[in-house]
């Protein structure tokens, strides 16, 4: 990232190494994201800087997409991807996989994945679900989860859960 700097007799373009970085507590859980360049956190000035973990706000489920592309493309540089996805507020580090990811779930029958970093129903979406807008364009349906109606299921095993988008 390029900053333009005002001279007397002209511009000059300065460098500047600005990221986004995530504030961990003694637990490990994000405190807070910012966008800051790494010389300023090696000042001290922030606190102890191995308290700052890099984050890529470009990384989603492993992988890093090229920045602002519709439909969503992978880079071709698959270094860029850092600890599986962006860090957000409350989420927690984990040192060992170097990954960020959701502590606890919403959903109280989900259960955690370390395949994926997240919290999954136990139930699979139905095979004529949509896994983005363009494929809701497409034809398929969307749907979301409803902790209710699992909770209510009273079969063995439960079958129910996921419940379709009405369309507008």
């Amino acid at each position: 990232m390029a900053v333009l700097e005002s001279l007397w007799l002209g511009i000059s373009i300065k460098e500047v190494n600005m990221g986004h970085w995530a504030e961990i507590d003694e637990n490990n859980i994000v405190l807070r994201v910012l966008v800051i360049e790494e010389a300023e956190l090696d000042t001290g000035n922030w606190g102890d800087k191995s308290k700052w973990i890099k984050t890529s706000y470009n990384t989603r489920n492993g992988k890093h997409y090229v920045p602002n592309s519709k439909p969503r493309q992978e880079s071709a540089d698959q270094s860029k991807a850092l600890r599986y996805r962006f860090a957000g507020k409350g989420m927690k580090y984990d040192a060992e996989n170097d990954v960020f990811y959701y502590p606890t779930s919403q959903y109280k029958s989900h259960i955690f994945s370390t395949e994926i970093w997240d919290w999954i129903p136990p139930i699979p979406k139905p095979a004529d679900a949509a896994e983005s807008a363009e494929e809701e364009e497409s034809g398929k349906k969307g749907y979301y989860w409803d902790e209710d109606v699992y909770q209510a299921d009273t079969g063995d095993p439960k079958t129910k859960g996921w419940v379709e988008v009405p369309e507008a």
